[in-house]
C-alpha cells in the first residue's frame, strides 16, 4: 500500500467484506480515542505486557540491518509529519535502535542516527524518479539497505503494472538490474518485493531469480505486508480466525525463505521484513480507531511476536498445538502462475513449530503511519504534541525488542532501559505445571500466615473483601482461568468478581475484587508454585504479591504465601425426572439428564402461565407471563463455574434478571445479555416434580402469584415446570411422530421431510435465501469467511449443500465439492464468526426447523445463532426470524453451463447490490448509463456483447446502444465510467474468474475495478477503483442471453 492508495481508501469504501464486532477494553463501544479514557486501558495493558515478556538478553545481528523498529510514513495529505515527530520517537526508542522509508528514494525528515531506507518503488523507478537517482549509501543519514518494488501483486501500487502483475517469472532479470545499479551505489542488503497478499507471486518471482544469473544474492530479506479489519475483535488465542490467520500468513514466507535457501541456487536471505502493519474499519472504508489499533498492538505485536521472540513458553505452547494454521499455495514448482490460483492448503502437523521459527525468524517490523490529515503515532499540530496513545505504546513496545531474527550471533545485553519487575524473592522458578493445573479449577485461598480465607460477598470493588475465618459458604470460593499470556484471572465463583491489585498503590489500597468486564490488566496474575499446594500471587499489572497479615493486601517487595484447598461446590448438575414434562404441552422428546445447554418453556405449576420476552423489546418491556407460549417464550440454560445458570431467552438474546434492592414486579425482567451483570445469575434447584430459581445476586425467587415477579419469600407459586418447547413443529412433515425443534434440544431420530417429501438426511441442495433468492456458497479455493457468501447467481458446486445427520439429530452442512462445512460461532453477532471451514468443531452442527414448505431456519447448536442475510453478508443472530432468516433448500442443483464469453450475449449483474449494467441508445459516454435494480424490466439496453481481444482482454458491448463499457484512466472512483460510442485503451477489461459465474471487471489498462454500490440506481454508486478496496459490490454474475 501507498499514500495515494490510502487517500482513496479513505474516499470511498466498497461494500462490506466482512463485518466484525467489536470486542472493546472499555465498557462500551467507541468510534475514537482520546487521549484518555479506554485508550489509556489500552495503552497500560499493551506497555505493562511487553515489560512482564521482554527477555534479559537479546542478540543483535552481524547484518547491518538491526534495527526491529521501522516506521512506514511519509510527509503528505496534511498528516504534518516532520522532524519533530521522529525525535519525539527516538526519545523513547533511541536512534540505534530505529529506522523508518516513505516509499521514495529520499527524505527531508532527518534525525542524526536514525537510519532512513530508500525504495525502488517500481521496476525502474520511483513515481517517474529513474533508479540512477537513488542516493549513495552511507550518506545523508541512508545506510547501506535498500527496499525494492512496493506491491508488485496489488493494482493500485507496482502492480498496476499488469505484465508485472500477471507474470512474475518475466521480471527476474529486471529485479537484478535495478539492485545492481543499488550495489554500485555502496548498498550490500536489499529487501524483496513488497508482498500486499499474494505469496504465490512472489514463490514464482523466486523461482525465475534462481535461474537468474545475480539474482539470488540481491534478495536478502524477504519483504510482506498485512492490513486487518478485524482488530476490534482480535485476540491472541488459537479459537481466533483472525490470529490463525496471522500465522499462516508469516507461515507462507517463512517457508518460502527456507525453501530456497535449501535448494544451493545462490539464496543466502537472512529473514523476514514485515514494514506494513495496520488497521481498518471492518468494511475497509477507512483506518480503524485507535483504540482498535492498540487492541491489535498488544494482541498480535506484544503478546505474540515480541513474546515468542522473548522466549514466552506459554505463548509458543499456544502456537504449538494451535490446529488450522493454515499457510497458501500451491508450491510455484508445481504449475504455471494464475491470477487468483493462491489459496490456503493444509499446514500439515508441524505447522504450530514452524509458525514459531518464521516469528524468530523476523529481522523487523514498521507500522504503517499515514493517513489523510492525520498520523496514527503522532498528535500533529506540526510536531509539537509528540506521539499518541498509539505511537506511545509502539515505540516503547519495540524499544526493547530483538535486534533480529536467529540467524543472528552476536549476543549482546537487551535494548532496555527502565529495570524489569522482579519476581517475588522468595522464589525465581517460573510458573511450572503444578500452575497450570489451576486453570478451570474452583478453590479456596487460605493465608498460611493468618488462616483466614479469601473472600468476596454481593458487593464490588474493595467492599465486602478480603480475609476472614474460613466459612464454608460460596464466597470463599475463586475460580482461576488461563489467559493468552499465561497469567490466571481470578474470579469469585458466587459473586462473580475479579481480583485486582492496580499500579500506584501499595498495602491494602487499590486491592480488592470487582466486576470482570471492568476490571483491567490488573485483574491478570502469574502463579507461583511454592510445594505443599501453596502457590505465591504476583499481578501482571503491579508487580504486586497478595498477601494477608490480618488484612489482605499487596506490595512489591513483599510475596504472601496461600494454601490452595480444593473446592467443595458441587460439579452435579440438577437431574430433570418425567415430572419436568408432565404437562399436557410436553413434547415427546426424550428429557434432557442436565439443564446446562438445554432450552425450555418455563411454565408455572401454579398459574399455568409461562415466561416469556418479547424480541422488539428489551428489561421489562415486553416482558412477562403468557398464558399460550409462543417463540419468546423459549429460554436456554447456560450453567456457570460456580454451579448457578444465566437464562437466555433463545428469541431476542434476553437475560432474566432480578435487580437487588427491590421486590415483586419493580426490578425484574430480561435485558440484553452483555448489559445484564451478576444480578443474571440464578440458582436452580429441583422442588419436588419442578424447580424454583432463587437469583445469586439478589436472593429473590421467581415466582408467578397475582403477577409475575421476584420476591424474598417462596411460595407455591414459586415451583416451574421446565417444558422442551414443541410449538415450532407444527408445520412440519415427518417420517414418525416426533420432530426437531429449533432450540438445540435434540427429539427423537426420525427423517425430517420437506413439504415436497425430500428427505433431508444426505441430500444435495442449494440453500436459497427466502428474501433476497441469494445462494450460499463457499469457493474452493477459500477457508473460513474467506471466498463465503451469498449470491443470486452462485453456480456449480461451490453453492451446492449436502445435509448429513448426526446421531443427536443435528446436521452437518457442507459444500460438495471442497468440503466446507457452515459454522456459527459462540459469541459472534452479524457477520462475525460466520463462515465455512474445515476442519470444523461443534458450531458446525444445525438444527434444521420447517417453516413450512421448503423454508426452513437454520439455527446452531453450539451458539443458539440463526443463519440469515444481514445487508450484504451472510450472518447470524440469536433470535433472527424475519424472512432474512429464512431458506429455501432447493433440491434442483442443475445449471445452466457455464458461460462461454468470447462472443457472449449476456446480462451483467452485481452480485451485492443486485444491480444490472445498462446503456441506452442514443447517448454516450456518461449519460443514460448506469445499473437498475436486476427486478426492473430491461431491454436490449441491458444486454452486453463480450468480444475477446488478441491479448486476453475483453470489449464489453452494449447490444442496443452500441456502446462500449471503459474507465477513465485519468479518473478514479465513480468519475469517468460509461459507455462510450468511441472509446480507446480505457475500454479493454480484465474478467477476473470469482467461481460460479462471477468476475471483477479490471480495467487492463488502469487497474480500475467496476463496482455498483448498494441503495442505489442509475449512475449513481457505480464507478471504478482500487481493487483491494472494494468488496462484493466489485463483483459480477455474467449470465447468457438469448435474443
Amino acid at each position: 500500500m501507498g499514500p495515494a492508495a490510502v487517500a482513496r481508501a479513505a474516499a470511498v469504501g466498497g461494500a462490506t467484506l466482512l463485518a466484525l464486532a467489536a470486542s472493546s477494553t472499555s465498557s462500551g463501544p467507541a468510534a475514537s480515542c482520546s487521549r484518555g479514557g479506554a485508550c489509556e486501558v489500552a495503552k497500560e495493558t499493551a506497555l505493562i505486557q511487553f515489560r512482564h515478556i521482554t527477555a534479559r538478553n537479546a542478540k543483535r545481528s552481524t547484518s547491518t540491518f538491526n534495527r526491529f523498529c521501522g516506521i512506514a510514513v511519509n510527509r503528505e495529505n496534511g498528516n504534518e509529519y516532520d522532524t519533530k515527530d521522529l525525535e519525539s520517537a527516538v526519545n523513547i526508542v533511541g536512534v540505534e535502535g530505529l529506522w523508518h522509508y516513505n516509499w521514495r528514494m529520499s527524505t527531508d525528515v532527518h534525525v542524526p542516527g536514525v537510519l532512513f531506507v530508500p525504495m525502488i518503488k517500481e521496476p525502474g523507478h520511483t513515481l517517474g524518479v529513474s533508479v540512477s537517482e537513488l542516493p549513495t549509501a552511507n550518506e545523508n543519514g541512508v545506510g547501506t539497505v535498500v527496499k525494492g518494488w512496493n506491491e508488485p501483486d496489488d493494482p493500485g501500487q507496482a502492480g498496476h503494472d499488469y505484465k508485472l502483475r500477471s507474470g512474475p517469472e518475466a521480471f527476474a532479470q529486471k529485479w537484478t538490474d535495478d539492485m545492481n545499479v543499488a550495489a554500485s551505489k555502496g548498498y550490500t542488503e536489499f529487501i524483496g518485493p513488497a508482498m500486499a497478499h499474494d505469496v504465490c507471486w512472489l514463490d514464482h518471482f523466486l523461482k525465475a531469480c534462481e535461474t537468474t544469473a545475480g539474482c539470488p544474492e540481491k534478495v536478502t530479506y524477504l519483504a510482506f505486508h498485512r492490513y486487518r479489519n478485524d482488530c476490534d475483535s482480535y485476540k491472541a488465542s488459537p479459537d481466533n480466525i483472525g490470529w490463525r490467520s496471522d500465522l499462516g500468513y508469516i507461515l507462507s514466507y517463512y517457508r518460502l525463505m527456507e525453501k530456497y535457501n535449501r535448494r544451493n541456487t545462490g539464496f543466502q536471505i537472512r529473514g523476514l521484513v514485515w514494514d506494513e502493519i495496520g488497521c481498518f474499519e471492518n468494511d475497509y472504508s477507512t483506518f480503524a480507531a485507535e483504540q482498535d489499533q492498540l487492541k491489535y498492538i498488544n494482541e498480535w505485536y506484544v503478546k505474540t511476536l515480541l513474546a515468542v521472540k522473548a522466549g514466552d513458553e506459554v505463548i509458543s505452547a499456544a502456537i504449538r498445538s494451535t490446529p488450522w494454521i493454515m499457510p497458501v499455495g500451491p508450491d510455484a514448482h508445481a504449475g504455471e502462475y494464475a491470477l487468483g490460483k493462491c489459496k490456503a492448503i493444509d499446514g500439515g502437523a508441524n505447522a504450530g513449530e514452524e509458525a514459531l521459527q518464521a516469528i524468530r525468524s523476523l529481522v523487523s517490523v514498521a507500522w504503517f503511519s499515514i493517513s489523510p490529515a492525520l498520523n496514527h503515532l503522532w498528535i500533529g499540530g506540526d510536531g509539537g504534541d509528540g506521539l499518541s496513545s498509539l505511537g506511545e505504546v509502539y515505540f516503547n513496545a519495540c524499544r526493547g525488542a530483538f535486534g533480529t531474527s536467529d540467524v543472528s550471533e552476536a549476543p549482546s545485553q537487551a535494548i532496555i532501559d527502565e529495570p524489569v519487575p522482579s519476581e517475588p524473592t522468595v522464589t525465581t522458578e517460573a510458573p511450572s505445571d503444578v500452575a497450570m493445573d489451576l486453570d478451570d479449577k474452583t478453590v479456596r485461598l487460605v493465608s498460611a500466615e493468618t488462616g483466614q480465607e479469601l473472600y468476596a460477598n454481593e458487593l464490588n470493588w474493595d467492599a465486602g473483601f478480603g480475609g476472614r475465618p474460613p466459612t464454608g459458604d460460596d464466597g470463599g470460593y475463586w475460580k482461576f482461568t488461563r489467559v493468552a499470556s499465561g497469567a490466571f484471572r481470578i474470579i469469585n465463583a458466587a459473586h462473580d468478581r475479579a481480583l485486582y491489585a492496580a499500579p500506584g498503590y501499595t498495602g491494602a489500597e487499590g486491592v480488592g475484587a470487582g466486576t470482570p468486564s471492568s476490571v483491567g490488566w490488573d485483574g491478570d496474575w502469574t502463579v507461583y508454585p511454592q510445594g505443599d499446594n501453596k502457590i505465591k500471587l504476583v499481578n501482571m499489572a503491579s508487580d504486586r504479591a497478595l498477601y494477608d497479615d490480618g488484612m489482605v493486601g499487596a506490595t512489591a517487595n513483599r510475596a504472601g504465601m496461600w494454601i490452595v484447598q480444593a473446592s467443595a461446590i458441587t460439579t452435579t448438575l440438577p437431574v430433570m425426572t418425567s415430572a419436568v414434562a408432565s404437562t399436557s404441552e410436553a413434547s415427546s422428546a426424550s428429557t434432557p439428564k442436565t439443564l446446562d445447554g438445554g432450552v425450555f418453556w418455563i411454565h408455572n405449576a401454579q398459574s399455568g402461565r409461562y415466561l416469556c420476552a418479547d424480541p422488539a423489546q428489551n428489561w421489562f418491556s415486553g416482558f412477562g407471563a403468557r398464558d399460550t407460549p409462543d417463540r419468546g417464550c423459549a429460554w436456554k440454560f447456560i450453567r456457570r463455574a460456580d454451579g448457578s445458570f444465566r437464562i437466555l431467552n433463545t428469541a431476542s438474546d434476553r437475560t432474566l434478571y432480578a435487580a437487588t434492592g427491590h421486590s415483586a414486579q419493580d426490578g425484574f425482567g430480561a435485558g440484553t445479555s452483555s448489559d445484564v451483570g451478576s444480578d443474571g445469575n440464578w440458582n436452580v434447584e429441583q422442588s419436588g416434580a419442578g424447580f424454583t430459581f432463587t437469583n445469586a445476586h439478589s436472593a429473590q425467587v421467581l415466582s408467578d402469584k397475582k403477577y409475575l415477579g421476584a420476591d424474598y419469600e417462596p411460595s407455591s407459586a414459586a415451583t416451574w415446570n421446565l417444558v422442551p418447547p414443541t410449538d415450532i413443529t407444527t408445520t412440519a412433515t415427518a417420517a414418525s411422530t416426533t420432530t426437531t425443534s429449533t432450540t438445540g434440544m435434540t427429539t427423537s431420530a426420525t427423517t425430517l421431510l420437506s413439504s415436497s417429501g425430500l428427505a433431508l438426511d444426505g441430500a444435495v441442495v442449494r440453500i436459497v435465501n427466502a428474501a433476497t433468492n441469494a445462494r450460499l456458497f463457499a469457493l474452493a479455493r477459500g477457508n473460513w469467511h474467506f471466498d463465503f457468501g451469498a449470491a443470486v447467481n452462485a453456480v456449480d458446486e461451490s453453492a451446492l449443500w449436502k445435509l448429513t445427520k448426526q446421531a443427536d439429530g443435528a446436521y452437518r452442512i457442507a459444500t460438495i465439492g471442497a468440503g466446507r462445512e457452515l459454522y456459527a460461532a459462540t459469541g459472534g453477532v452479524g457477520a462475525t464468526n460466520v463462515g465455512a471451514g474445515k476442519p470444523v468443531g461443534t458450531d458446525g452442527a444445525w438444527q434444521i426447523e420447517s417453516l413450512g414448505g421448503d423454508r426452513y431456519r437454520l439455527t446452531n447448536v453450539e451458539s443458539a445463532r440463526r443463519l440469515k442475510i444481514g445487508g450484504t453478508s451472510v450472518a447470524a443472530d440469536i433470535g433472527a426470524n424475519s424472512d432474512e432468516a429464512a431458506w429455501l433448500l432447493d433440491p434442483d442443483v442443475t445449471d445452466t453451463p457455464p458461460v462461454t464469453l468470447d462472443g457472449a450475449l449476456v446480462t451483467i449483474t452485481n452480485i451485492a447490490s443486485s444491480r444490472r449494467l445498462f446503456a441506452m441508445p442514443g447517448s454516450d459516454l456518461t449519460s443514460a448509463f448506469g445499473a437498475n435494480p436486476a427486478t426492473e424490466e430491461l431491454g436490449p439496453e441491458g444486454v452486453w456483447k463480450l468480444t475477446k481481444q488478441a491479448d486476453g482482454c475483453y470489449r464489453i458491448i452494449n447490444s442496443a446502444s452500441d456502446r462500449t463499457l471503459y474507465a477513465d484512466s485519468t479518473k478514479s472512483w465513480n468519475d469517468g465510467v460509461g459507455a462510450g460510442l468511441t472509446v480507446a485503451l480505457d475500454g479493454d477489461w480484465l474478467l477476473l474468474d470469482q467461481g460460479g459465474s462471477r468476475y471483477r471487471l479490471v480495467g487492463q489498462r488502469n487497474s480500475r475495478t467496476l463496482y455498483a454500490q448498494v441503495g442505489k440506481t442509475g449512475i449513481d454508486g457505480v464507478g471504478a477503483g482500487v481493487n483491494n478496496f472494494i468488496g462484493d459490490d466489485g463483483i459480477w454474475a455474467i449470465a447468457p442471453v438469448a435474443i
